[in-house]
């Protein structure tokens, strides 16, 4: 099984090498599944699903072992906050809005 994650920021900047003084290559979308290829201290390589290979900043990933479909949720209501874990009372990571779909880790 090959190890996937997704995007945990708004819009992501990705990298020609592993190290963001290089080259801006592209950039991904919240909640986009990424293949990860390999790992580096500061950076992963990813393949998106166009087969597009760039190195992403470890802090704008969510690294999981999920299927290359995942269970997307689609957010329906205008503002939405994303928690840590799933409780009201634990801290507020991202937030969303109407229109974006979500990749369900858990």
């Amino acid at each position: 099984m090959s190890k996937y994650g997704m995007i945990n920021v708004s819009v992501s900047t990705h990298y020609r090498d592993s190290s963001s003084t290089s080259a801006v290559t592209t950039q991904g979308l919240l909640g986009e599944k990424v293949e990860l290829l390999e790992e580096r201290e500061t950076h992963t390589l990813i393949r998106q699903a166009d087969g597009y290979q760039s190195w992403i900043p470890k802090e704008q990933l969510v690294s999981s072992v999920l299927s290359a479909s995942g269970s997307e949720v689609l957010v329906r209501h205008h503002f939405i906050r994303i928690y840590t874990h799933p409780s009201h009372t634990s801290a507020g990571v991202r937030d969303a809005v109407i229109g974006c779909t979500l990749t369900a880790v858990d």
